[in-house]
């Protein structure tokens, strides 16, 4: 609203799992599958005080509310839901067949598709709270040097050029502009129910869990 960022391109939160492990039909499908006593010790996520988990949590408390998003997090500890290091750990382990299945984000998928890992990916929640969309950001430094070169590569950023480009490439970002062409295996951002969050809340949401219910609840993980 107050034309501070401009979004361009966009990831979406996923499930990806092993399809050696998880068969045809029994397929996780929403974020409340990490709390499933059939996959107990079986799934794992990123640390959620960094990166993209880091938002995922700071959305499921504003989508679900404090109590709810509560209770999700002390339950993913009961049901011994592995913290990993990063989005890319968890790809990687989910591959290798370590965890049966966990949450990360469309690029780090994308990359296991084509490496040509067992996996499958699912967008969760599509009929409940939506997969998390994760737009990238332009933002101009405020009397920063160089502005109108800035204003000039923000635009370009901003092109279906580029956004084709990233569409094509092995991050497999999302366009956010309708007419892009995205190939095979690219969702479009309106194909998808997308969770429903104020983006300008998060950061200071996120700064507030971080200081508290988060640091707590990853601390009490890396004591179990």
């Amino acid at each position: 609203p107050e034309a501070h960022w401009s979004a361009l391109s966009a990831r979406a939160r996923v499930l990806i799992y092993n399809k050696n492990i998880i068969g045809k039909g029994a397929e996780p499908k929403s974020v409340h599958d990490l709390l499933d006593p059939r996959f107990k010790g079986k799934a794992c996520l990123a640390n959620p005080m960094f990166g993209t988990t880091s938002m995922h949590a700071a959305a499921l408390f504003e989508a679900m509310g404090e109590a709810n998003a509560t209770t999700f997090f002390e339950g993913l500890l009961v049901n011994e839901v592995e913290m990993l290091s990063s989005n890319g750990e968890v790809r990687r382990r989910v591959a290798a067949g370590d965890f049966a299945f966990g949450l990360t984000d469309t690029d780090d998928a994308s990359v296991a598709l084509k490496e040509g890992k067992p996996v499958g990916v699912v967008y969760p929640d599509q009929d409940d709270l939506g997969a998390l969309i994760i737009p990238n950001a332009a933002v101009l430094i405020a009397g920063g040097p160089n502005a109108a070169a800035g204003k000039k590569f923000i635009d370009y950023l901003l092109s279906a050029e580029v956004e084709e480009a990233l569409a094509k490439s092995e991050a497999a970002q999302m366009p956010l502009r309708p007419g892009v062409p995205v190939p095979a295996g690219v969702k479009r951002v309106g194909d998808l129910k997308a969770m429903a969050v104020d983006y300008t809340k998060l950061a200071a949401r996120h700064e507030k869990l971080a200081k508290g219910f988060l640091k707590a609840w990853v601390d009490k993980n890396n004591r179990q």
